[in-house]
């Protein structure tokens, strides 16, 4: 049982609060005028706090203020409630400080359910502290933590996606959601409306480690509200939309209050690969879903980028006819075979690294269970586990197998490294210079081969396609591709140009 203050002006409401909390077993501190809700959360040693948002005199957001400026009260949760029920109000609560926000009409069984959590997050046994987020949100789990000021690594699953939240004293002190960290990490995480969740207690670690990693699950609670009311303020874009800057544009307009978006990363990832898509985008993961559709939501508006310029069906953008992915593949495989290798399902080397992750990636969401042998693994599972993805792909005559590696996994570029002769034509895709150094050893393991093997460096970018032509200098079986590709038949064409 736990004592709970409720502070509302409206009489019925106030009712209908105190017999749910006493049908819940909880005792109730009640009353109408908000100007006495500070010293009675004091003086009652209460739990937590249930207060409305509209009250004559001191507002709700009044209430919370005073709450959090007295050392008994300032740790109490709050779950606040209003008839409103608007985003902007949310994002003042939990700026406050509010630990929950419901709006009226409320279902009391759910009210009851959610301040449960909040009064004891620490749950009865906590590693057994699993479950559905259909049924409790992320955002619950990490605040049940929170309040419990337990210790562990919190693990999250959706799809083939994974991450993590260490915690520590209820403190989330390092996240990891796919390649993104942090903060953004568990803002993306908070945007999961399906998935499981486990936690696993662990002894905390030495106190002395600094406080510098915390993630203040208050800010991206804040966060979370704000972007999803400002994203109901701009007109939607389709996630599978391939978008362009727009001729003459050099550099977006940036909003003058949005210091939370990053439209300016945004605009240059759109810039270096043009027809890229929102899921493309997002596959890059350099920041959290939300804040990359808000971002594309301002730049339409604005008229910096638009929806890229497509070909004629049935004729790519230079008006040639397009390939079906069947004779791309087997473009590939008379290449192959010309340079005198196994036409009896060959293998090619495919390096991406995190530039062009969302360009491959959406590629790759394009194809349908009809175009490969076998669906396989995901790419992103195996990147994340240090493997080489495969893709096996039918063609008119016999298959084509594509090894896809991250350049981010040492592991996937051991296993590879030891089988270079394996492969007739190696296919390096990137966008940042700095990592064409990198792959010298590439470079040469295909120049002084014994078989004729081939290889094409595709980039992104200006800056890219600079340093690969200084590095390509003087090399024989290399070439540098600057053309986008958007489709996996671009790829392949590639690749069957030789």
């Amino acid at each position: 049982m736990a004592v709970v203050l409720v502070v509302d002006d409206d009489a019925m409401t106030l009712k209908l609060l105190e017999h749910t909390l006493v049908s819940g077993g909880h005792e109730v501190v009640a009353t109408a005028n908000s100007q006495e809700a500070a010293f009675l959360a004091a003086s009652h040693q209460v739990d937590a706090v249930i207060l409305d948002v509209i009250m004559p005199g001191r507002s709700g957001f009044d209430v919370l203020k005073d709450l959090h400026l007295n050392s008994e009260t300032k740790k109490l949760p709050v779950l606040m409630l209003s008839s409103l029920g608007e985003a902007e109000d949310r994002v003042k609560g939990l700026r406050g400080g509010a630990d929950e926000y419901i709006g009226k009409p409320f279902n009391p069984e759910e009210l009851l359910l959610r301040l449960n959590r909040l009064i004891d997050g620490r749950v009865a046994d906590w590693p057994e502290f699993q479950g559905c987020l259909e049924t409790l949100a992320f955002a619950e789990v990490i605040q049940s933590l929170e309040h419990g000021a337990t210790s562990g690594v919190l693990e999250v699953g959706s799809g083939d996606r994974r991450g993590t939240v260490t915690v520590t004293h209820g403190v989330p002190m390092k996240a990891t959601w796919g390649r993104l960290e942090g903060f953004d990490a568990v803002l993306a995480m908070m945007d999961m409306n399906a998935g499981t969740f486990q936690f696993h207690e662990q002894t905390p670690p030495d106190s002395s480690k600094a406080a510098d990693g915390q993630i203040d699950i208050q800010k991206v609670l804040f966060t979370g509200a704000w972007l999803a009311d400002e994203l109901t303020r701009w007109p939607e874009v389709g996630d599978h939309v391939p978008l362009s800057v727009r001729q003459g544009i050099e550099d977006p307009v940036l909003p003058s209050e949005w210091n939370l978006v990053p439209v300016e990363t945004v605009f240059e990832d759109i810039r270096s690969n043009s027809g890229i898509s929102i899921v493309g985008l997002q596959a890059m993961e350099r920041w959290a879903p939300q804040r990359i559709v808000l971002a594309i939501r301002f730049m339409m508006h604005s008229g910096d980028i638009e929806v890229a310029a497509k070909g004629m069906r049935g004729e790519d953008t230079d008006g040639m006819k397009e390939e079906t992915l069947l004779s791309a593949v087997d473009a590939v495989i008379k290449t192959i075979e010309q340079h005198g290798f196994s036409c009896e399902l060959p293998h090619v080397l495919i390096l991406v690294e995190p530039l062009v992750y969302g360009a491959f990636l959406e590629a790759r969401q394009a194809l349908s269970a009809e175009d490969l042998v076998v669906s396989g693994e995901s790419i992103t599972a195996a990147w994340q586990g240090g493997r080489v993805a495969t893709l096996a792909f039918r063609g008119l005559r016999t298959g084509l197998v594509l090894h896809v590696v991250s350049m981010e996994s040492p592991a996937g570029l051991k296993q590879v490294r030891a089988q270079m002769t394996d492969y007739p034509a190696v296919v390096v895709w990137l966008g940042d210079p700095k990592r064409v150094d990198e792959l010298e050893w590439v470079f040469e393991s295909i120049e002084t081969a014994q078989a004729s093997q081939w290889g094409i460096l595709s980039t992104i970018g200006q800056e890219a396609a600079a340093k690969a032509e200084q590095v390509l200098k003087g090399k024989k079986r290399w070439r540098l591709n600057i053309h986008n590709m958007t489709k996996m038949e671009d790829l392949l064409r590639v690749i069957a140009e030789g």
